[in-house]
């Protein structure tokens, strides 16, 4: 009988911490999807307001790309729009999709260079997961290389053959 009461008590310990642990956990939740809905709708109201600067037209970043036939693969342009451009590179079945972001209006995807311990020339390269790598280029432009195909030196390799001095003197009005 005695075990039987240590074990009830027990039971009644641990079931009082579970709505503890719980609440805490989803409190961490809510709190973040607030500061996230609290700084998408601060951003909304300044760009609605004109007081973000204005990311680039993606058909000014297009001449930025690795030329259509560099190391025999075909560029095919898939997407453009404000800020953003993406293209799919292909030999021989690899593929390669390759895109500038200008990051002007986001400082999170800046943020994200700040432990970088890789360069592409003087700008902090860094890996997403297995098959991406990225570059912040005159800490404006985002350019990326994702493919399931290539291994991490092979997209560092084709980050190189981006015209990275061009981005870097490319300043088109943020106005």
């Amino acid at each position: 009988m005695r075990w039987s009461s240590w074990l009830a008590a027990a039971l009644m310990a641990c079931a009082s911490l579970v709505p503890a642990a719980c609440s805490s956990e989803n409190d961490r939740w809510e709190g973040a999807q607030k500061s996230a809905e609290v700084k998408a709708e601060a951003r909304a109201e300044a760009k609605a307001k004109g007081e973000l600067p204005k990311a680039a037209e993606g058909d000014s970043l297009n001449k930025f790309f690795p030329a259509d036939d560099t190391d025999g693969l075909k560029r095919t342009f898939d997407q453009e729009k404000e800020g953003f451009v993406q293209a799919t590179f292909q030999k021989d079945g690899a593929k390669a999709t390759l895109s500038i972001s200008d990051v002007v209006q986001n400082e999170d995807a800046v943020k994200k260079f700040s432990d970088a311990t890789e360069k592409l020339g003087d700008d902090p390269l860094t890996t997403v997961g297995k098959n991406q790598t990225t570059a912040l280029i005159a800490k404006r432009w985002q350019i990326k290389v994702s493919s399931q195909d290539m291994d991490h030196a092979a997209r560092t390799a084709l980050l190189g053959k981006f015209d990275l001095a061009g981005l870097r003197a490319f300043n088109p009005s943020t106005k």
